[in-house]
């Protein structure tokens, strides 16, 4: 399968959860703004393509993510955290990100020690949320918008669903929505750059 380079805007994209006490939180719709917050300093969010990328990828990706979060807590604390653990992914459309002022980016980790990723894919915020920490919440509040909750799956809870089949909710239809749970808004807040008015306008 030849993955395209360009992101469409009805693809799904979902950030990786490995934390069970976010993942408890984000399945109630609470919390779906701090996983869509990139570290200070930082203004790409990482995600994979879910509408494209096989499900047994997808899942296999999640669980090299929490092994890795998990071997940094290792090494820094000596013991394991009984808290890393995948458990699912936030999700929202390319459409949304961009609506919320936001960039898709196609950005494939190449094979390394059969840990590459050709379906990773990176939300971009503008650069100003690099010099303006409240610019970066506002802008993950405005993606927790369009969020939702996708609990994580194991080849065997779908019936019916091939190991080559793509995880996304475009290609799941109605049973792929039944696992999803939206956050706690559900009015559009104004796009970011237009809290700036009411601030004393917008730099």
């Amino acid at each position: 399968m030849t993955i395209p380079s360009e992101i469409a805007d009805d693809e799904e994209l979902g950030r990786c959860v490995v934390s069970k006490r976010a993942a408890h939180r984000a399945r109630e719709g609470r919390g779906l703004a701090k996983l869509l917050t990139p570290r200070q300093g930082e203004r790409r969010i990482s995600v994979d393509r879910l509408t494209i990328v096989p499900l047994a990828d997808a899942i296999a990706n999640g669980h090299r993510v929490a092994a890795a979060r998990q071997d940094g807590i290792i090494r820094t604390s000596g013991q394991p955290s009984r808290d890393v653990e995948f458990r699912g992914w936030v999700t929202l459309s390319a459409q949304s990100a961009r609506d919320a002022g936001c960039e898709c980016i196609a950005s494939p980790i190449e094979e390394s020690a059969g840990a590459g990723n050709p379906y990773h894919a990176d939300i971009v915020m503008p650069e100003s949320v690099l010099e303006d920490d409240l610019e970066r919440v506002r802008y993950a509040q405005a993606l927790e918008e369009s969020a939702a909750w996708r609990e994580g799956e194991t080849l065997s809870d779908r019936s019916g669903c091939e190991p080559g089949s793509s995880v996304g909710i475009g290609a799941l239809g109605d049973a792929g929505r039944a696992g999803s749970v939206r956050g706690k808004s559900a009015g559009r807040r104004p796009a970011p750059g237009q809290w700036r008015v009411s601030e004393g306008g917008r730099r």
